[in-house]
């Protein structure tokens, strides 16, 4: 539209008005390669399990490295399992 201005000025001029972010980004916790896992488990529902029905769960680890997931499914949630 005619202008002939100079990006820098044009920047400076609509900085006010740009909307501000809501809150800041999260920053990741990193550890070194086998130092740290998450894990959680989960009720999936009921379903047959060797011809009875049985509540199943998952037990999911997250490593803290590579972020790679391991799932398992079981059908209790007892620490021996």
């Amino acid at each position: 539209m005619g202008y002939e201005g100079k990006s820098t000025i044009l920047r400076d001029f609509i900085q006010p008005y740009r909307a501000q972010p809501k809150k800041q980004a999260t920053v990741r916790f990193e550890t070194p390669p086998g130092r740290q896992a998450q894990m959680d488990c989960a009720e999936i529902g009921e379903y047959e399990v060797d011809g009875r029905q049985k509540n199943v769960y998952a037990f999911i680890m997250v490593l803290g490295y590579s972020r790679m997931k391991y799932i398992e499914f079981t059908t209790d949630m007892k620490i021996e399992t």
